[in-house]
């Protein structure tokens, strides 16, 4: 009697030692995503403020994005037509491009913006903070050396009411 109990324990260890390792009794992971889905098309609103020398500037634009994603990366173009790339990190954002497409005569040395923001699943909303610098020369040779700050807010365009 006490060895078929004991065979019956060896075996009720063994079954149980390899359903853990298939995993059954492991505790659920707690650890976010690697990375939500953003892509698609986003309605855009961007508030900026641009010190060039002694002059500052404030202004918005507005339009529609789409934004695609593969894997973490990220690319679009934004309202003004200018590319953009990153990488999403859990519901963290960033990405960077050229902080301006016009450039009306001016040779650029520097043409940088960098952005960080956060994604909300909840509300579809990415709000995100940056920052930008452009420098270089008119045709007339004088130097420009602008730096800015921005706040954008993306709003994900959806088919239905929710």
């Amino acid at each position: 009697m006490k060895k078929k109990i004991f065979c019956a324990s060896a075996a009720l260890i063994l079954a149980t030692a390899s359903i853990s390792q298939a995993g059954f009794f492991d505790s659920p992971s707690n650890s976010t995503p690697e990375c939500e889905n953003v892509s698609g098309n986003w309605d855009v609103r961007e508030d900026a403020k641009v010190t060039c020398g002694r002059d500052t500037k404030s202004g918005s634009t507005s339009g529609t994005i789409t934004l695609e994603q593969t894997g973490c990366s990220i690319k679009f173009s934004d309202q003004n037509n200018a590319p953009r790339s990153g990488t999403v990190t859990g519901k963290n954002i960033s990405y960077s491009g050229n902080a301006s497409t016009e450039n009306g005569g001016v040779t650029l040395t520097t043409n940088k913006a960098t952005y960080n923001g956060t994604y909300d699943s909840f509300f579809k909303k990415i709000t995100s903070k940056g920052t930008a610098r452009i420098v270089g020369k008119t045709s007339d040779g004088d130097a420009i050396d602008c730096t800015g700050t921005t706040e954008a807010t993306m709003s994900k365009k959806t088919a239905g009411w929710w």
